[in-house]
C-alpha cells in the first residue's frame, strides 16, 4: 500500500455506493446502511468494503508491521532485524481488536 492510496480508490467507492448498491437495493443507501453492507457476511453484511477506509487501515497496519525493518534500513545497521513474528502477531491482534470495536459501534 502507498500513502494517499484512498484518493485513487475513492472514485470506485463512489461508483459502488452511488450506482451499484442503489441498483442492487432499489434505492440510495444512508451512510449507516453503507457501513452495514461493508460488514463481513458472518456479521450480517455483504462484505463489500468501503475501499478508501480499508486503504487507510491497511496502510497504517503495514507501517506498524514494517517499522522495525525500516528503522534498521535507515540506521544502515549491519544486523538484520530479529525475528519479530511475536511483535507482528501483537500488532495484528491490536488491529483486529480495533476493527472489532469499530464493528461493535455500528
Amino acid at each position: 500500500t502507498i500513502p494517499g492510496f484512498e484518493k485513487y480508490v475513492k472514485p470506485l467507492d463512489d461508483l459502488i455506493t452511488y450506482c451499484f448498491l442503489p441498483i442492487l437495493f432499489g434505492s440510495a443507501l444512508t451512510d449507516t446502511e453503507r457501513e452495514l453492507v461493508a460488514l463481513p457476511t458472518r456479521l450480517g453484511g455483504m462484505g463489500i468494503n468501503i475501499l478508501s477506509v480499508k486503504a487507510v487501515r491497511d496502510f497504517n497496519s503495514s507501517l506498524q508491521v514494517t517499522a522495525n525493518h525500516v528503522d534498521k534500513i535507515k540506521e544502515q545497521g549491519q544486523d538484520a532485524p530479529k525475528d519479530n513474528s511475536d511483535c507482528i502477531a501483537l500488532i495484528k491482534a491490536d488491529n483486529e481488536k480495533q476493527r472489532q470495536e469499530m464493528l461493535e459501534e455500528l
